[in-house]
């Protein structure tokens, strides 16, 4: 047989591939996928592979010794103290780089992890020993010292931020985002703002190449080494233990400082330039938005996966939001970056607790992974894609009730409040906090997923006894929250703009699942049709309401964009189809307040021509709902009186708004054939709703 050949004449794979069931590239002398998966030093090509034993006496001793191998194993395993050649492996323990978090005992990375006392240092040819035979889990990344090209590379990055900063003129202010839970979570915004802040006004009085390089190398030089969180954050401990810049902290500070851009208005209200700065709004958020994938992109070279990393990636999916837009395909892979980062952290399987990690800290990586989870499901519902962090693989973490000052604060005011809250959790004093909203968006984490997965899927019989059952669960974890949550007119709730703000995102939430699960089961009985409705007017009502009541500032003007597409716009499409199927059936009654329906469906429309201006993400689809919907009321409020006495019979033909209006457009997607169910009955015709694809 030819070397590197089989007995077929097809090219041989190496070990790695051939035992992994992998298609080699046949690469010499090292494939290209092993190369991609470090396995370098593994891949080799056997020179008789499948080949059979040379003789009966070395089968006979290999025989032998496998059964030799088996007895001293099984002798291992039952004797209650450990080997001597196992106490010498644990003696080189630091040898072993094991995956990142804690493994659960169903893994199979612990079946077999008492046979690596059986390695042997000495004859691997890897310079790093596995802590299993089996390949599960995310291997922590090495640090690495930064070579010459990262220094290069981060020069340039510098730079690029001075120019964004001398432009902005920002660096003597505080970034206008106290309406954004994410940019001041943990503190760590404020550490990353406050740090970089101080190190900009340094480069920017001393620009020369010689203090860039300088700078950038202590930079990249303390990113490469994992962060060090002090045990106790309070009176300024945790903001000077970070006083030194991290590459993290310069990609938070940009994401913040992008954001701010996006949401700050001059007087004249107008989204272009401001009248000092050379280029538009939009094109600066395009350069903090390049600052900041390029510190994420030296982070993961330096092989820095921890805390400040997992909150980039957070700022960085949110902040992509409003510089591509929710569905772009951009921000589907800062999804992708995030799940990452949040996997090999090991946060899927719960925040480990021991003795080394504060308790400050533990609270902190549980905002970090509710907040994850918002992401995820706010992204899987709104593009009808699976979510990538499923209830089914992942441990949630309820966050205490607690405001970010007293997690941050000293160690005596947090335990005295975490000792005040009840058994739950929740907190028993009267005050709603942004971690209020977090709560409750992980406790209907997985009804959410579960009305994803229902939406998503062809329809099953086991449809409606699960959807049934998930209504259920979210009535059941909503009749559980304090009053002051569920209750708008609570004290507690009134007192501010912010509190009325998180009580009214929580009930929008809670019905809006109500609704997705409701529009599963419209055909099923009379009440669920009904129900369906008037879920649909009480989130259009509550998405309104800070319009309506004059509670939405200039800062939160970007909140209402994207709740107006989000929530507003499907509920919109389902009340108008109501109004349509009304119209042609005089006999029938309006399900719901009709008066009430139009009047917030006209708030709508003004709403999509006044919140949102020429450059914003959402501009496009705010413009042609504001038009879509418009037509859509005239036709129904001047629709003649013998249209409306057409019968049932006339129709006869699949009823198509393009048709039955003079609207010109399809209602956004939102009103197409729906060939998979039993969709909308209007007039004998079948209609859907393209927002449940």
């Amino acid at each position: 047989m030819k070397e590197g050949r089989r007995r077929n004449g097809l090219p041989a794979s190496c070990e790695p591939c051939r035992k992994s069931k992998v298609r080699c590239d046949h690469g010499k002398p090292v494939c290209n996928k092993c190369t991609r998966r470090g396995w370098s030093a593994q891949c080799y090509y056997h020179p008789a592979p499948m080949s059979a034993s040379t003789s009966r006496g070395s089968a006979t001793n290999h025989d032998i010794s496998q059964t030799s191998a088996r007895s001293d194993l099984a002798n291992t395993l039952s004797s209650p103290t450990p080997s001597a050649h196992h106490t010498s492996i644990d003696a080189n323990a630091n040898l072993v780089s094991p995956p990142l978090g804690t493994p659960q005992p169903y893994e199979l990375i612990n079946i077999n992890k008492d046979l690596m006392r059986f390695a042997d240092p000495e004859t691997l040819h890897s310079p790093r020993l596995h802590a299993s035979l089996t390949r599960m889990g995310v291997v922590a990344p090495e640090p690495s010292v930064p070579s010459e090209r990262m220094i290069h590379d981060g020069v340039r990055l510098l730079n690029s931020v001075l120019d964004l900063v001398s432009e902005v003129g920002l660096y003597t202010l505080e970034p206008s985002t106290e309406d954004q839970d994410i940019m001041r979570s943990a503190n760590f915004g404020k550490i990353a703002w406050r740090t970089t802040q101080i190190t900009l006004q340094k480069l920017l009085k001393d620009r020369s190449p010689a203090n860039l390089e300088r700078e950038c190398r202590s930079i990249l030089q303390r990113t490469s080494q994992p962060p060090v969180f002090p045990s106790t954050p309070g009176h300024g401990a945790l903001q000077a233990a970070f006083s030194d810049l991290r590459i993290e902290h310069l990609g938070i500070f940009c994401a913040a400082l992008g954001v701010y851009l996006g949401d700050d208005k001059d007087l004249e209200d107008n989204y272009a330039a401001h009248k000092s700065w050379k280029v538009d709004r939009k094109t600066l958020m395009q350069m903090a938005y390049q600052c900041c994938r390029q510190c994420e992109s030296l982070a993961h070279e330096l092989g820095a996966v921890n805390d400040f990393s997992l909150w980039l990636s957070l700022l960085l999916v949110f902040f992509g939001t409003w510089v591509f837009g929710d569905d772009s395909l951009e921000v589907f892979g800062l999804m992708g970056n995030m799940t990452t980062v949040f996997l090999a952290l090991g946060y899927h399987k719960g925040v480990p607790r021991t003795p080394s990690v504060p308790p400050y800290l533990i609270e902190i990586r549980r905002k970090a992974l509710a907040l994850a989870h918002d992401h995820d499901k706010v992204a899987a519902t709104f593009t009808s894609r699976p979510p990538r962090l499923s209830h089914h693989f992942c441990a949630i973490e309820l966050p205490f009730d607690l405001n970010e000052d007293v997690i941050t604060g000293p160690v005596q005011d947090f335990e005295e409040a975490v000792a005040k809250l009840n058994g739950e959790g929740w907190s028993i004093d009267d005050v709603v906090h942004p971690a209020t909203r977090q709560r409750y968006g992980l406790l209907v984490s997985a009804i959410r997923e579960e009305a994803i997965e229902l939406t998503n899927q062809p329809a099953t019989p086991d449809l409606e006894p699960r959807a049934r059952r998930a209504l259920a669960s979210l009535s059941s974890v909503w009749e559980s929250l304090p009053a002051r949550v569920k209750d708008e007119n609570h004290p507690a709730t009134a007192r501010t703009t912010e509190s009325k703000l998180i009580q009214q995102s929580c009930r929008r939430l809670h019905v809006y699942i109500e609704f997705m699960l409701r529009a599963l089961l419209r055909d099923a009985d009379e009440s669920d049709h009904r129900q369906l409705i008037l879920c649909a007017h009480e989130v259009l009502s509550l998405v309104l309401l800070p319009q309506r009541t004059r509670q939405l500032g200039e800062s939160r003007r970007s909140d209402m964009e994207w709740t107006l597409v989000f929530f507003a716009m499907p509920c919109a499409s389902v009340l108008i189809l109501e109004l349509l199927r009304q119209a042609q059936n005089p006999h029938q009654n309006l399900v719901g307040n009709r008066s009430g329906i139009i009047q917030d469906i006209s708030l709508l429309i003004a709403c999509c021509d006044s919140l949102t201006k020429t450059g914003q993400n959402n501009y496009q689809i705010c413009t042609q709902a504001k038009s879509i919907f418009a037509r859509s009321l005239d036709s129904i409020l001047n629709q003649p009186a013998a249209a409306q006495s057409k019968t049932d019979e006339a129709q006869t033909v699949p009823l198509d708004y393009g048709q039955a209006a003079p609207m010109g457009t399809k209602l956004l997607g939102w009103t197409r054939l729906w060939s998979g169910r039993r969709g909308w009955r209007v007039s004998g015709c079948r209609l859907s709703l393209g927002w449940i694809r």
